[in-house]
């Protein structure tokens, strides 16, 4: 799906990946671009850099969704691309409280739904646009200490491929994309205070938020569905499918070594 002459919205777009998304879009030649965030400031320096539009919303709510549809359609006549970017990186377990768990379910999996009701109605008519998710290459495997994280980011993966068997052949194009680490303010959030073996391990592969951008833009412009921007995910998700137990076995052994090796003289 071609970037140039369409408008293009993305979530969680004040900073980070969803602001690279954003970058990237306009630099293809988007005849517009919605940086929809929960930060006002961020969304609105993000859109004055690139000569977008900025939306406050909550993607957590339906009504969140509802208001960066609204003001797009307000603004652009159109949505053509919609990239449900946002998402939250915080630690959790299963003693983690109900509401964690309710935040994760619904940025990371219901907000994809709610856009998806919105959207898919007038894409299916024209015959024409696009939804992509942003998962995470957790969808492919899992962290420990991130239960929340991993269950909705498998879930976020699971909507797509439903999305991607129901309504490609009406025209609608359907692309999950799933990032591994990027140096952007989750990563660094979810390090501090780690082992230091640890923090040094999750930012030894970490790319720069704009180059994972451009990988996903790529993507999307092939019209690929699963969209990488680290190619040894795929490789991790063979391994994970071929023998689930020993995959298991060494991720446990893998952050126990991390997890307790102390690198101080």
């Amino acid at each position: 799906m071609d970037i140039a002459g369409h408008v293009v919205v993305v979530t969680g777009a004040g900073q980070g990946l969803g602001a690279a998304l954003a970058e990237v879009a306009t630099n293809r030649g988007a005849a517009g671009v919605v940086v929809a965030d929960l930060d006002l400031d961020h969304a609105t320096s993000v859109a004055e850099r690139i000569g977008g539009y900025a939306v406050h919303a909550d993607v957590s709510t339906p009504s969140g969704i509802d208001t960066i549809i609204e003001r797009a359609r307000e603004r652009y006549g159109r949505i053509d691309l919609y990239i449900s970017n946002a998402g939250i990186g915080s630690r959790s377990s299963v003693f983690a409280s109900d509401d964690d768990w309710t935040r994760h379910w619904n940025i990371h999996v219901m907000a994809h739904v709610w856009a998806a009701r919105a959207l898919l109605p007038e894409m299916i008519q024209r015959g024409h646009g696009g939804l992509v998710n942003v998962a995470s290459s957790v969808a492919l495997s899992s962290q420990p200490e991130m239960a929340g994280y991993n269950a909705t980011k498998h879930a976020a993966l699971a909507v797509a491929e439903t999305l991607a068997i129901d309504h490609h052949d009406q025209g609608v194009y359907i692309g999950c994309a799933c990032p591994q680490g990027m140096r952007t303010p989750m990563l660094l959030g979810q390090l501090h205070g780690a082992p230091p073996e640890l923090a040094a391990f999750g930012l030894a592969n970490a790319i720069e938020p704009l180059d994972a951008a451009t990988r996903i833009v790529d993507g999307i412009e092939a019209g690929r569905f699963l969209i990488l921007t680290h190619d040894e995910v795929q490789t991790y998700a063979q391994r994970r499918a071929a023998d689930h137990d020993r995959w298991l076995g060494g991720m446990r052994r893998m952050y126990q070594h991390l997890a307790t090796t102390d690198d101080r003289p």
